[in-house]
């Protein structure tokens, strides 16, 4: 009997620290060296998860105290987290994301330049249009005009909550199985 206090005051100190503490997300998209990664860290040693992209597939690996736990490489299908269309019963929609993970401290930086100089012109004006409609903390953009080549560095970064995030996520599910009961039954 006195496992199961250890556990579930375990359990108890994992869901007060889910609360107190914020992940720090990064995300970087760099079209010169094809690279594009997302990394989550929770209580900076304890706990960090990456998502990088290798041979086509996403790839992820978890460490916990700088230890590699595991690594996977998610392959494409139709039992995803994210679901495709609106149809799908399944996941969440991509266009649902913003509001079950409320972003804090958003910084984005952006480098990029198109040979084409209206090309950039445009870019710098779709993003800066684009930034009004999201609570952003820090924005650098850096629009070069006079570029070679094509390319396209974007590195963001936020907090997260994951008290928070985990239960707008269980009130999304189940918000959306009253929603599917109640057009079944109509």
């Amino acid at each position: 009997m006195g496992i199961v206090y250890i556990i579930l005051i375990v359990i108890a100190f994992v869901l007060l620290l889910l609360f107190a503490f914020d992940a720090k997300v990064k995300l970087v998209f760099d079209t010169d060296r094809n690279d594009m990664h997302l990394s989550v860290n929770w209580i900076y040693s304890f706990i960090k998860g990456t998502v990088s992209i290798e041979n086509w597939h996403p790839k992820i690996d978890v460490y916990i105290f700088r230890m590699h736990l595991f690594k996977k490489t998610i392959k494409a299908g139709s039992h995803g987290i994210l679901s495709r269309g609106k149809k799908s019963g399944k996941g969440i929609r991509k266009t649902d994301l913003l509001k079950i993970f409320y972003l804090k401290d958003l910084s984005i930086n952006t480098k990029y330049g198109f040979t084409n100089p209206s090309a950039t012109g445009i870019a710098c004006g779709a993003f800066n249009t684009a930034s009004q409609f999201i609570n952003i903390d820090s924005l650098s953009q850096i629009p070069d005009f006079m570029s070679a080549h094509d390319y396209i560095y974007f590195d963001a970064e936020a907090s997260v909550n994951l008290g928070a995030s985990l239960t707008n996520l269980i009130k999304y599910y189940r918000n959306r199985r009253n929603l599917q009961w109640i057009k079944t039954q109509a």
